[in-house]
């Protein structure tokens, strides 16, 4: 059952994803508390009606006394990786990101939280998906799999988005690539089912797994045409009146982008949303990239 005015405590708050669940929260009543690390950054949470903390995951004592007594904790802080994403780069995100799952659940613990909601990744939880982590899984799979082992006390809800596009992230890249007439984003035949989703529906996701989200259940959150790499490169491209870059082989995507984000672009992808749907009753605004593209395309003057 859905309930409203809770408080909810979001790490990751200034971040991509971070921000469109913020406002979704406090767009439906709900007491948010974001954890940023300056104070510029509280400042831009606080003008969304985000109470701010300012902290570092790094160092749980500079949030844990601050943040109260959340009733619901959501985690989408993630270490990315800068240059080459290599497998030995995610390995040490990956241990870092851990580190941060470890705090958090503790403060979902000691404040007897109804739900811990968890950003996992979608590359590898499709029929297909390999038995050992790939691509983005390398960053994430430590830390789900001890929210599933070792904090069983506190519920857990798993949102996983697809590509999640938007005004920010890697999506003005991929602009400059289209531009440029290459684009790292189609490796090989980029045929791999992906799905893409814009941000402010994996914001609506979010709050509708804070409401309503099964303890153990996962959802998938994708748009309806789940597309391929290719097919959105190339309705991107449609929508800015460009022609149709060109992609690059698997080899030179690891040798320019790294092993890991090769991965990430040809690993296969679960699109199932009916759970998503039928649970927490979650219908895209942006159903499709015809409707999504336009207005993120606006917002980077593109």
């Amino acid at each position: 059952m859905a309930r409203l005015g809770m408080k909810v405590f979001v790490a990751g708050a200034t971040g991509f994803l971070g921000r469109a669940t913020c406002r979704a929260l406090a767009a439906a009543g709900h007491e948010v508390t974001g954890l940023a690390r300056t104070r510029d950054k509280a400042h831009a949470l606080e003008s969304e009606s985000v109470r701010a903390i300012v902290g570092t995951l790094d160092d749980p004592d500079s949030y844990l006394e601050a943040a109260g007594r959340p009733e619901v904790v959501v985690h989408l802080a993630a270490a990315w990786m800068s240059g080459r994403e290599t497998i030995e780069k995610a390995q040490s995100a990956g241990a870092r990101i851990l580190e941060w799952t470890r705090g958090l659940s503790r403060l979902a613990a000691d404040s007897s939280c109804r739900t811990f909601v968890f950003c996992g990744s979608s590359v590898n939880q499709g029929e297909d998906a390999a038995s050992d982590p790939v691509g983005y899984d390398r960053l994430l799979s430590l830390s789900q799999s001890y929210l599933k082992t070792h904090a069983r006390q506190v519920p857990l809800v798993v949102v996983l988005p697809g590509w999640v596009y938007g005004a920010g992230s890697w999506f003005p890249d991929l602009v400059q690539e289209i531009r440029s007439g290459v684009t790292t984003h189609i490796v090989g035949e980029g045929s791999a089912p992906l799905g893409y989703v814009h941000v402010d529906d994996v914001g609506e996701a979010f709050r509708l797994a804070v409401e309503k989200g099964a303890a153990g259940a996962t959802y998938n959150v994708v748009d309806e045409e789940k597309l391929t790499a290719r097919d959105f490169v190339e309705a991107t491209a449609r929508a800015l009146g460009l022609a149709m870059p060109r992609g690059v082989s698997r080899e030179q995507a690891i040798r320019e982008r790294g092993q890991v984000y090769a991965e990430a672009l040809t690993c296969p992808v679960d699109l199932d949303v009916a759970r998503t749907r039928l649970d927490l009753g979650w219908r895209p605004r942006y159903p499709t990239s015809r409707e999504g593209l336009p207005p993120v395309l606006r917002a980077l003057g593109a």
